[in-house]
């Protein structure tokens, strides 16, 4: 008779999952890609080696256990959210998630018993962290381009003791300035017959010293088949753009995989007619080095090597240091000393001058939708546009990304009729149309200031520091706008400073106070919904409204994100006495439109619903800012993402400013916000009553729900209940009030008669 013990029964359910891990496990194992298998607790049973490797995990590490024991807690919260997403689908589902600093597309399925009980997930994921980091080509060319400036600045401000420290400097620059991975100079040992880098500058920490990699120049040697060598035997560039793909590069194969290298681009560094060492740059991306950037690298090495050549091509590299690369008018510094030469006393009477700035109303915008390579040619034309009318009598230059200035020097009879001529001239030729290879021109509105020397400042510096001044205050009023400096404006900048100082102040304090609107449903006669409106305690305890700091906050994006995030935790802290008061309704939060459109939006998000778990069965956004609507891509991405995540999404001001039917169409946005302008003087006027009905119409024909704001009158209510608008917020209902102050509201509330 055996004496064997009979094998343990495993459960049916654990049977199932080892028999669909014995299937997976032959394929799985050869596939490149990360797979994962987790229980229907979601504990970790299977990963195969891709998935191994990435985490540095081992089976003993990683079997049995949850996502919060392998990685941090915002990675953690992002995948539970999606594996619950996937137990409770019946399909295949596919979610974005960031782990580990890495972005994935990752595929997750929950096979099923036959009683329909989720047995676990399987999970497919394809990295795409290099996609999304990759910029575009003319983004690319604008780094490579500030860098080839800042270059030149530092070879003609610095004082080099050798060419050591030009190298250092120039390999911190690049990497500083532009997307590579490193940048690096080697220099010719031609009696040893190698090369050996002396700089070189990288992003990764442990990276390792470059001078210990041999390269030498024999072409027959397999150290000499690189690019480095390549490019020191040939005095001309090579590029790699696929180095995994390129047997000659099999030496440095594992150096570049290690550390992501996918493409690399060699430039000889020449002086006269003897080459002086190589730029040698990495980069992450296949296919990175485009014709046009190896031609500003070949621009940048002869840029080097003209910084160690003679004294005569020094004053050469003077020159294109103050010169800006793209318009070639003089740059900010250059100007600036151009501008004291030309404010300089004559006689001991000084000139009187006028320094006008210039820039591009939504130029981001333009530069955004119709590409770099456009709004590189509009910076262009508007620069010699500026030339040409202000002659020779005047100086214009170029400050920063879209920031013209241009200096007008009066003859010397002291009256201000030749700046009115100038400016009106400047005004004409800026307003005419801009070919730009399109198939219409285009039309630029402009912000612009003034300071008058030497009424307003007696240096250069000074005057420049007061005219952007009223720049900041002519952007605030919009495209068109011409502002003079003046101390009353200083003034009102200076205010604008203080309330900043206290907008900070309470954002650090977490003194943020939500007040309440509520939102009222005419059928019931209850309260459907609450906004919840920011204050803020100043100095002194006061509350501040928002008339005080809004123009501040929605004026800096960082701004409009940390009061949106303050606004969630305080709203967060007052749910417990709302639901005892019977107020458990949806509650809106601000949120910007630009912090919307942010990389870091979701993130945000997923970090503030995982500190307050309980905001997600009322949270809802109510998306603020619409004039920044403008990447209706990413904002569709994003309000999507967020209804993925059960939130309500809510657009404010419709019928205002950018919000318009494309956005209803684009965002699948399932509630409006009726904007003030039409209910304020919605009784004494039949075209907006008119519009009111169409948008009516179009919030039931798509299924959205309308709120109609500013109702500050019952008769106002009466007339829009019977254009069919039931659902009011407004101070005929109440004021926005503090939390106590809404909970006694909401003892004595009943709905007006004539409303019912």
């Amino acid at each position: 008779m055996s004496t064997r013990k009979p094998a343990l029964k495993k459960p049916p359910r654990d049977k199932a999952i080892y028999t669909l891990l014995r299937r997976m496990l032959r394929v799985a194992r050869a596939l490149p890609l990360p797979i994962f298998l987790k229980d229907a607790s979601l504990r970790w049973r299977y990963a195969n080696p891709a998935a191994q490797m990435l985490f540095g995990l081992r089976r003993k590490d990683y079997h049995g256990m949850s996502d919060a024991a392998l990685m941090d807690d915002v990675s953690a919260v992002t995948c539970q959210l999606s594996d619950r997403a996937a137990l409770e689908g019946r399909g295949l589902i596919q979610r974005k998630e960031n782990v580990l600093d890495r972005s994935f597309r990752v595929y997750k399925y929950a096979p099923r018993s036959e009683d329909g009980a989720p047995l676990g997930i399987i999970a497919l994921a394809i990295e795409t962290t290099e996609l999304e980091a990759a910029r575009t080509e003319g983004e690319r060319l604008r780094d490579f381009y500030d860098a080839l400036s800042e270059i030149n600045q530092g070879i003609v401000r610095e004082r080099y003791g050798d060419t050591a420290e030009l190298f250092a400097h120039i390999c911190r620059i690049v990497v500083g300035h532009t997307p590579v991975l490193m940048a690096g100079i080697a220099m010719i040992d031609r009696e040893a017959g190698v090369l050996h880098y002396t700089q070189q500058a990288c992003r990764v920490a442990d990276f390792p010293d470059l001078g210990r990699v041999r390269l030498d120049l024999d072409p027959d040697s397999e150290y000499g088949r690189g690019p480095v060598a390549r490019a020191a035997r040939g005095l001309e560039t090579v590029v790699v753009n696929d180095v995994l793909g390129t047997p000659e590069m099999a030496p440095w194969h594992e150096l570049y995989r290690r550390y992501n290298g996918r493409s690399t681009a060699a430039v000889p560094v020449m002086v006269g007619d003897r080459i002086e060492a190589v730029l040698s740059v990495f980069a992450k991306e296949i296919d990175f080095f485009t014709p046009e950037l190896v031609r500003l690298l070949r621009e940048l090495a002869d840029d080097v090597g003209f910084a160690i050549r003679t004294t005569e091509q020094r004053a050469r590299v003077r020159y294109l240091a103050l010169i800006d690369p793209l318009t070639d008018l003089p740059n900010r510094v250059h100007f600036l000393e151009l501008a004291e030469q030309a404010l300089a006393t004559s006689g001991g009477q000084a000139r009187r001058a006028q320094l006008l700035l210039i820039d591009i109303a939504d130029f981001k915008f333009h530069n955004d939708l119709l590409g770099h390579e456009v709004g590189d040619t509009l910076l262009r034309a508007l620069g010699r546009r500026l030339v040409a009318v202000v002659g020779e009598t005047g100086l214009v230059g170029r400050l920063g990304s879209d920031e013209f200035a241009v200096l007008l020097v009066e003859p010397g009879d002291g009256s201000e009729t030749g700046f009115a001529r100038s400016l009106r001239a400047i005004d004409m030729e800026l307003d005419q149309p801009y070919d730009v290879g399109l198939s219409e021109s285009l039309l630029l509105k402009t912000e612009q200031s003034t300071a008058l020397f030497p009424d307003d400042g007696h240096q250069p510096e000074s005057l420049l520091r007061r005219a952007s001044m009223a720049l900041r205050a002519a952007k605030l009023a919009g495209p068109g706008s011409r502002v003079p400096y003046s101390m009353a404006l200083e003034r009102r900048l200076e205010y604008r400073h203080l309330i900043r100082h206290q907008i900070e102040r309470a954002l650090e304090a977490g003194e943020v106070i939500p007040y309440y609107q509520p939102q009222i449903d005419l059928g019931s006669g209850r309260v459907c919904g609450l906004e919840a409106l920011a204050r803020l305690v100043g100095r002194d305890g006061t509350i501040l409204e928002p008339i005080e700091f809004i123009e501040e906050v929605e004026g800096d994006r960082g701004l409009v994100r940390r009061l949106g995030l303050a606004m969630i935790g305080a709203v967060a802290a007052d749910l417990t006495a709302l639901s005892h008061a019977g107020l458990d309704v949806p509650i809106a939060v601000n949120i910007g439109a630009r912090h919307l459109l942010a990389p870091g939006f979701k993130r945000d998000i997923i970090d503030q619903l995982g500190r307050y778990p309980d905001m997600r069965s009322v949270l809802e956004f109510e998306i603020t800012e619409t004039t920044h609507l403008g990447d209706l891509s990413r904002a569709t991405e994003a309000v999507r993402w967020l209804r993925e995540q059960g939130l309500s999404v809510a657009l404010d001001d419709f019928g205002s400013g950018f919000t318009s039917m494309n956005h209803l169409q684009r965002l699948a946005i399932r509630k409006l916000k009726l904007d003030q302008g039409f209910v304020l003087d919605l009784i004494d006027n039949p075209r907006d009553q008119a519009i009111v009905r169409a948008v009516v119409q179009l919030a039931e024909g798509l299924n959205i729900d309308l709120v109609a704001e500013g109702v500050a009158s019952e008769p106002l209510g009466v007339l829009l209940r019977e254009l069919g608008v039931t659902r009011l917020q407004g101070h005929a209902i109440s004021p926005p009030l503090p939390l106590d102050a809404l909970i006694r509201w909401t003892h004595d509330w009943h709905l007006p008669l004539d409303w019912c």
